[in-house]
Protein backbone atom coordinates (compact mmCIF):
# COMPACT_ATOMS: atom_id res chain seq x y z
CA UNK A 1 0.00 0.00 0.00
CA UNK A 2 1.47 3.12 -0.90
CA UNK A 3 0.68 6.43 0.51
CA UNK A 4 0.70 10.08 -1.18
CA UNK A 5 1.49 12.94 0.75
CA UNK A 6 -1.12 16.22 -0.27
CA UNK A 7 1.20 18.76 -1.02
CA UNK A 8 0.68 21.94 1.22
CA UNK A 9 -0.83 25.03 -0.10
CA UNK A 10 -0.32 28.52 1.55
CA UNK A 11 -2.47 30.98 1.42
CA UNK A 12 -0.60 34.82 1.86
CA UNK A 13 -2.32 37.52 3.55
CA UNK A 14 -1.06 41.11 4.10
CA UNK A 15 -0.14 42.38 7.76
CA UNK A 16 -3.16 44.15 8.21
CA UNK A 17 -5.53 41.41 6.91
CA UNK A 18 -4.17 39.28 9.29
CA UNK A 19 -4.31 41.10 12.25
CA UNK A 20 -8.27 42.24 11.52
CA UNK A 21 -8.71 38.11 11.74
CA UNK A 22 -6.84 38.02 14.78
CA UNK A 23 -9.08 40.77 15.92
CA UNK A 24 -12.32 38.61 14.64
CA UNK A 25 -11.09 35.34 16.01
CA UNK A 26 -10.32 36.88 19.52
CA UNK A 27 -13.77 38.82 19.60
CA UNK A 28 -15.62 35.30 18.88
CA UNK A 29 -13.48 33.38 21.14
CA UNK A 30 -14.06 35.75 23.94
CA UNK A 31 -17.62 35.97 23.38
CA UNK A 32 -18.74 32.21 23.00
CA UNK A 33 -16.35 31.68 26.25
CA UNK A 34 -18.68 34.35 28.05
CA UNK A 35 -21.58 33.53 26.54
CA UNK A 36 -24.74 32.71 28.47
CA UNK A 37 -25.90 29.30 29.15
CA UNK A 38 -28.71 29.92 27.07
CA UNK A 39 -26.85 31.28 24.23
CA UNK A 40 -24.22 28.08 24.44
CA UNK A 41 -27.76 25.28 24.47
CA UNK A 42 -29.11 27.46 20.98
CA UNK A 43 -25.81 26.93 19.49
CA UNK A 44 -25.67 23.44 20.88
CA UNK A 45 -28.85 22.63 19.31
CA UNK A 46 -27.57 24.35 15.77
CA UNK A 47 -24.13 22.40 15.91
CA UNK A 48 -25.67 18.74 16.91
CA UNK A 49 -28.14 18.01 19.68
CA UNK A 50 -27.69 18.62 23.06
CA UNK A 51 -24.37 15.87 23.76
CA UNK A 52 -22.74 16.55 20.49
CA UNK A 53 -23.19 19.94 20.35
CA UNK A 54 -22.09 20.82 23.76
CA UNK A 55 -19.01 19.34 22.91
CA UNK A 56 -18.77 21.03 19.52
CA UNK A 57 -19.52 24.47 21.60
CA UNK A 58 -16.50 23.74 23.78
CA UNK A 59 -14.39 22.44 21.24
CA UNK A 60 -15.18 25.57 18.85
CA UNK A 61 -13.88 27.96 21.90
CA UNK A 62 -10.64 25.55 22.42
CA UNK A 63 -10.36 26.14 18.45
CA UNK A 64 -11.09 29.97 18.40
CA UNK A 65 -8.55 30.22 21.38
CA UNK A 66 -5.97 28.37 19.29
CA UNK A 67 -6.29 29.87 15.86
CA UNK A 68 -6.08 33.81 17.89
CA UNK A 69 -2.99 32.73 19.52
CA UNK A 70 -1.24 31.42 16.18
CA UNK A 71 -2.22 34.30 14.53
CA UNK A 72 -1.19 36.65 17.46
CA UNK A 73 2.28 34.55 17.53
CA UNK A 74 2.85 35.12 13.33
CA UNK A 75 2.36 38.62 13.50
CA UNK A 76 4.97 41.44 13.91
CA UNK A 77 4.58 43.13 17.04
CA UNK A 78 4.22 46.78 15.39
CA UNK A 79 0.98 45.21 13.83
CA UNK A 80 0.12 42.99 16.95
CA UNK A 81 -2.18 45.58 18.73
Amino acid sequence: MTTRRAKTQLVSLHREQAAELAMLTEHLHRWLRDASSSTRTELAGFLGGAAEGTLAVAGLVDLLGLATTRLRRRLPEQVNR
